[in-house]
């Protein structure tokens, strides 16, 4: 992660699906967010945000009808 500034997520149903049955995907969220870097998601790519682990407490926004996702989240 030292490379690297931000990670950003994509939306769009295959691509948040792939991406949180992703064990080295949510690894590298986890580690950027531990480090204090950028970690942002669009569309219903908030979903792999929750399955990191690190909405908890925090509030965000997704993909209208998913809503669901964030919740199990926390």
């Amino acid at each position: 992660m030292e490379d690297y500034n931000a990670i950003i997520c994509i939306g769009g149903n295959t691509g948040y699906v792939n991406l949180r049955k992703n064990a080295t995907v949510l690894s590298m969220v986890k580690k950027a967010f531990a480090s204090g870097k950028l970690v942002a998601a669009i569309c219903a790519a908030p979903a792999v945000l929750t399955d990191a682990g690190i909405l908890k407490g925090k509030k965000c926004t997704i993909y209208p009808g998913i809503e669901s996702e964030l919740e199990r989240g926390g």
